[in-house]
Formats: structure tokens, sequence, C-alpha cells
């Protein structure tokens, strides 16, 4: 997704039909950091602050993706720091064991 100051609309983890993911993987290969929040009623990401827990945040040029946890029908949404666009990228992935 293209990511800029404004609050990316919420878009569904979906998976292949019959999959459960139950990660997903995270990069931003882009020049800027993006707040990221996975949730299942699409959220909007916020900022950290000073005295205000924020959203997970992606640093600038990642050479490997962050897999995090996330409930099956999950959303996520974004936040850039500037009018500035970057893409990031989302994959649904399903534990096998």
């Amino acid at each position: 997704m293209y990511v800029d100051n404004t609050v990316h609309t919420p878009v569904p983890l979906e998976a292949y039909m019959g999959s459960q993911p139950n990660y997903v993987a995270l990069i931003n290969p882009g020049d800027l950091p993006v707040a990221i929040k996975v949730s299942k009623n699409g959220a909007e990401a916020v900022w950290p602050m000073d005295g205000t827990p924020g959203d997970f945040v992606l640093p600038p040029y990642m050479q490997q993706p962050i897999v995090i946890g996330m409930q099956t029908g999950s959303l996520i949404t974004a936040i850039g720091i500037t009018t500035d666009s970057v893409i990031v990228f989302a994959t649904p992935v399903e534990y096998i064991s």
C-alpha cells in the first residue's frame, strides 16, 4: 500500500481461500518511517508521542520483513510521517507445523 501522512483506509489481511493466517510479514523499503496498526476493527494507525503510546513503527530502508501476530480477519492501517509517499508491503502468513 502507498502511505503518506494521511491515515490509509483499512485493508483486509486475507490469504488464499480456506487459509487462516495468524501472522503478517511487514516490510518498508522506502526512505521514511511508517506507523502500522493491525486490528479487527480497522482502527487508525497513530504515531507514538510523549506520554502516549502509538502503534508499531516500521523503520525506513528495511532489508528483511518483520513478522507480527494477528487475528484471522484483521485489517491494517498505516500513516507516514510526511506528505511524501512510501510503499509498504504486508503479506499474511499462515504458520504450519
